[in-house]
């Protein structure tokens, strides 16, 4: 009903889609043909993602840390910036909600 609404619904689908994940396979794998199944569980078998996908997670996760370092600042600073970005591909921000 809340997504038919059309009201923020692009916010309903950004928390149901992630949510999803927290199902089990076989509980979902009654939902998808056989096929997909069958392809599914030997991605899974044959665990294709070994180092270079924990070396990007990892490069990743220092790389976010780093740039919200100005973020934390800002959080901690007696003069916070309400709705500001830090660094020119605003991938980190500060939303104004909750400030003084």
């Amino acid at each position: 009903v809340l997504i038919s609404s059309g009201n923020l619904s692009f916010l309903n689908w950004l928390t149901i889609v992630p949510a999803l994940t927290c199902f089990d396979d076989k509980y979902l794998g009654k939902y998808f043909p056989m096929s997909w199944r069958h392809m599914a569980a030997e991605a899974a078998y044959s665990g294709r993602s070994g180092a270079s996908r924990s070396l990007i997670s990892t490069l990743f996760f220092l790389w976010m840390g780093y740039l919200s370092i100005p973020v934390v600042k800002n959080l901690l600073s007696k003069r916070q910036v309400m709705n500001g970005s830090f660094g020119p591909l605003r991938l980190v921000n500060t939303y104004g909600a909750f400030g003084d």
